[in-house]
């Protein structure tokens, strides 16, 4: 089993006591290293770089300690949002991480229905609908796989040239 580990140098851990909550800001898809969507405001960013890998460039490796636990607070987030629990794996983790960044951005999105609407339909479809991002089809009822769907694969309804496409 992997471990995780809360582990933060004091420059990135003051870095990410520093970060303050940005109502504003929209969620940004992310591959490498979160593999999730994250906001800006949450992770610290030194010249368009994430912080961590910024303050530890001149070193090895550069997926170091503080890499890590930066990518692994936005993917215990994520089992959260997937799950409404903390994965096993980061219960630990997610305990220091509370205890030592209490005021991480982060922790004001752990339940996606609480966003906006216009930070949900920034999200990816998969977490739309985890968010609550949802929509019916007019005729049958049945629910959409996207709020932005015009098309039912229950009972085959098409409204992409209807005058009714707002009826949704």
């Amino acid at each position: 089993m992997n471990e995780h580990h809360f582990t933060l140098c004091d420059v990135c851990l003051h870095q990410y006591r520093a970060l303050a909550h940005d109502p504003t800001c929209d969620p940004r898809p992310n591959a490498i290293p979160f593999g999730t969507v994250f906001w800006p405001d949450e992770h610290p960013f030194i010249n368009g770089r994430f912080g961590p890998l910024a303050n530890h460039r001149i070193e090895e490796t550069l997926q170091g300690p503080c890499y890590m636990t930066g990518a692994d607070l936005t993917a215990a987030r994520h089992g959260i949002w997937m799950t409404s629990l903390v994965e096993p794996r980061f219960k630990e983790f997610w305990t220091s991480a509370q205890r030592m960044i209490p005021e991480w951005p982060g922790f004001r999105r752990l339940d996606l229905s609480e966003l906006p609407d216009d930070q949900k339909r920034a999200l990816p479809i998969r977490l739309q609908k985890v968010a609550g991002l949802t929509a019916q089809c007019p005729i049958c009822n049945a629910e959409l796989r996207t709020h932005l769907a015009q098309q039912c694969f229950e009972c085959g309804a098409n409204w992409h040239t209807t005058q009714n496409a707002n009826a949704r």
